[in-house]
């Protein structure tokens, strides 16, 4: 793939973005199961991906693989209709995810060390089972926030 501006109706199986500089508006959601993943390649400088559909989900294994390893590479921005982001079953994920209108529930994650590398910013958000979130500190100076800030906290322990 080329540097440039790309459209795509949805991502459904795997997709791998190895330019520099790639915007891509993905006109459906995003739903990726067993062990499919998007990649970004080392050669990867910023990835801005848009979603128009109403929800991104990944699950089975499924991953966004960040191979630079810098979430400040990866932005997913939520348009006003992305309203549900699911990550379940093991998903993987290192990057910023802008969606404010979005609920984002996070659970049944497996034995990797870290499920999410990033930031978040949604409307709300539910981890659930073995879910590792991890704020990357680079953000701070490289990327699109502040840190994380929650507007409001409700803890609910179960038996």
């Amino acid at each position: 793939t080329a540097s440039g501006n790309y459209a795509i109706y949805s991502i459904n199986n795997n997709f791998t973005i190895n330019a520099p500089y790639v915007t891509l508006f993905v006109y459906s959601g995003i739903s990726l199961s067993g062990n499919s993943t998007i990649t970004i390649g080392t050669n990867a400088s910023r990835v801005s991906i848009y979603v128009a559909g109403s929800s991104i989900s990944l699950s089975g294994n499924a991953a966004v693989n960040n191979s630079t390893q810098n979430a400040a590479v990866l932005g997913i921005y939520g348009l006003p209709s992305l309203t549900s982001i699911n990550f379940g079953g093991n998903a993987a994920f290192n990057g910023t995810i802008y969606a404010p209108q979005a609920a984002f529930s996070f659970g049944g994650g497996g034995n990797n060390t870290y499920d999410f590398v990033g930031a978040l910013v949604a409307y709300s958000c539910k981890l659930n089972g073995h879910a590792n979130f991890h704020y990357d500190e680079s953000l701070k100076r490289d990327g699109p926030g502040i840190g994380y800030i929650p507007y409001s906290w409700t803890e609910i322990t179960g038996n």
